[in-house]
């Protein structure tokens, strides 16, 4: 291995990283009084370029009727 190649991340650790999961109760327990005045916060630290949230229920592969792009 030459010491001019430059490193790069696996792909799934640049999805890790990117991809963020979405919290399933982010307000704590159901019924919790913790933060009950105040709004949920879903992320505390600043978002970085490409960052976004990912849902297992989201369909990655949409149908054109899904985006309203129907040819009629």
């Amino acid at each position: 291995m030459e010491k001019n190649e430059e490193y790069c991340d696996f792909s799934n650790v640049q999805s890790q990283r990117d991809m963020l999961a979405i919290e399933d109760l982010p307000e704590g327990p159901y019924g919790s009084p913790f933060g009950k005045d105040e709004p949920v916060r879903n992320k505390s630290s600043e978002w970085r370029k490409g960052q976004h949230f990912y849902s297992a229920f989201k369909n990655d592969f949409p149908s054109p009727q899904e985006h309203g792009k129907v040819d009629k």
